[in-house]
């Protein structure tokens, strides 16, 4: 259980080394606010990304305020889709006076590697990352934005001991979840979390490394236990076609996963594309990577 207040107090020195001279920042809470079960670390990363996000729409400065408060569901007119309308809730609201976003923009937000900075400026991970690490601890995110009239972020969890009930939530459809087992190898961390993250909510174990040669000796470790590969084709000590090879003399015959942000034509050469093997290139939605995964379990 965690104080969302007190996540902010103690980054609020660090905010504003962050956001410069030439941003306003404010800070404002409620007396009372009550606790969330979620991990402080994950909060934090929720926050600065989001605060990240607001100074780069600020390039010529402006004003940037945060909120911590605790709210029922009929309070905030983006909680219409929450079912007991006495439910207590923390609210984080992060706004800017910044550049905004258009309507095509704000539905494309929060997919995975989306972004509407310049080449090199940004991985487009950071609000696909906030979106999975607030959907994993049972809470909702909306955001709010116009061109030229700034952005607001609202982040709502619900308070320890009350129930989060959501009427238009839908748990993964059948056909896209399951219980098997997923041994995920990719280097980049906050990919490695995210589709962590994906494959977890829709039910799989998932067994997450940065290495292939993690990713043998975890072959190696559960013998018959694994059912599925995910690996990027481009891994720092080998590439995805050999490390495939490793693991189903270890496994057997194993489906395979290949990931990367390369074009599908420069991966013929892979020695194992074949029936049992699929490969997904990044970009790609939650909903394409279940689908794939599904597909190869199934096959």
């Amino acid at each position: 259980m965690v104080n969302p207040r007190r996540i902010v107090e103690n980054l609020e020195p660090m905010l504003q080394r962050i956001i410069g001279e030439h941003i306003r920042l404010d800070i404002s809470y409620n007396d009372e606010i009550g606790r969330i079960k979620a991990d402080v670390g994950l909060i934090e990363q929720c926050i600065m990304n989001l605060v990240v996000n607001a100074r780069d729409a600020m390039p010529d400065g402006g004003f940037m305020k945060i909120t911590v408060d605790s709210i029922l569901t009929n309070e905030d007119s983006e909680l219409k889709g929450f079912d007991n309308s006495d439910l207590e809730l923390i609210r984080i609201c992060v706004s800017d006076t910044g550049l905004g976003m258009n309507k095509a923009t704000v539905e494309r937000i929060f997919e995975p590697f989306f972004t509407t900075k310049p080449l090199g400026k940004g991985t487009g991970l950071g609000l696909a990352t906030v979106y999975g690490i607030v959907k994993q601890f049972d809470g909702h995110i909306s955001v709010n934005s116009r061109p030229g009239k700034g952005t607001t972020f609202k982040l709502f969890f619900p308070a320890v001991d009350r129930e989060l009930t959501i009427k238009k939530h839908k748990k993964p459809e059948q056909s896209i979840s399951g219980d098997e087992t997923i041994l995920l190898c990719e280097d980049e961390e906050i990919v490695r979390n995210l589709m962590g993250i994906i494959l977890k909510k829709a039910g799989y174990r998932i067994i997450a490394v940065e290495s292939a040669k993690q990713a043998i000796r975890v072959a190696k470790e559960n013998t018959s236990e694994i059912d599925l590969l995910v690996t990027d084709v481009v891994i720092p000590d080998m590439d995805g076609s050999k490390l495939a090879g490793y693991i189903m003399d270890v496994q057997g015959d194993l489906p395979v996963l290949f990931v990367s942000g390369y074009a599908s034509d420069t991966i013929e050469g892979l020695e194992l594309m074949r029936e049992r093997t699929d490969f997904l290139n990044k970009p790609f939605l939650p909903k394409e990577l279940l689908e794939r995964v599904r597909v190869l379990l199934d096959t």
